[in-house]
């Protein structure tokens, strides 16, 4: 081995496998994609946990809502997984068809927007701890979005453009469940 080489060796806690065994390093734009999705997932299971506390506290009506939005979020996290599955070259468990993966997203906010639940100008994320997660969860779905962009794949990033809109009208829904008000710049 030469000093060039010596010099170039990277060692291997820096380099992590795609889904064929190819070693890359771990700030690979695929990899980082992967943990932007995966920290997306996390953020949303804390909603889901907001969630799932708050069906406990609301009537029946907005309860039996919270649960379909429950369920959502789940579908929403195995659709994240399947993504970074694609990203990393791995066989996703079933093909998808994000345009109908992204429907229900959409219908939702069309129903919220009917119900007068929408953007009225540019708000600070706060009101309830549910609502404060789903924003999080929005900026770190624009963040993957980025992400994806720079990866050129057209048809994740329109599905996490449907999702992070879909985010933000929630976290205006969650308020709205909650009585907290939203603080409008």
């Amino acid at each position: 081995m030469t000093d060039i080489d010596e010099q170039v060796a990277v060692p291997r806690c820096y380099m992590t496998a795609l889904a064929d065994g190819t070693l890359v390093s771990k700030t690979d734009a695929r990899i980082a994609t992967c943990g932007e999705l995966d920290e997306l997932s996390a953020h949303l299971g804390a909603v889901c946990a907001a969630l799932k506390k708050m069906t406990e506290t609301v009537e029946s009506i907005q309860a039996e809502e919270l649960r379909q939005i429950l369920m959502r979020l789940h579908d929403v996290q195995r659709q994240l997984f399947v993504i970074g599955a694609r990203v990393v070259g791995a066989q996703a468990p079933k093909a998808t068809d994000w345009a109908e993966a992204a429907g229900p997203l959409t219908t939702d906010v069309a129903q919220w927007i009917q119900r007068d639940i929408r953007f009225r100008g540019f708000i600070l994320p706060a009101g309830s701890s549910a609502s404060c997660h789903a924003h999080i969860a929005r900026t770190v779905c624009r963040r993957a979005e980025r992400s994806m962009v720079a990866l050129q794949d057209q048809t994740s990033v329109e599905y996490l453009n449907v999702l992070s809109k879909y985010l933000f009208h929630l976290a205006l829904f969650l308020n709205q469940v909650e009585g907290a008000d939203e603080i409008i710049l």
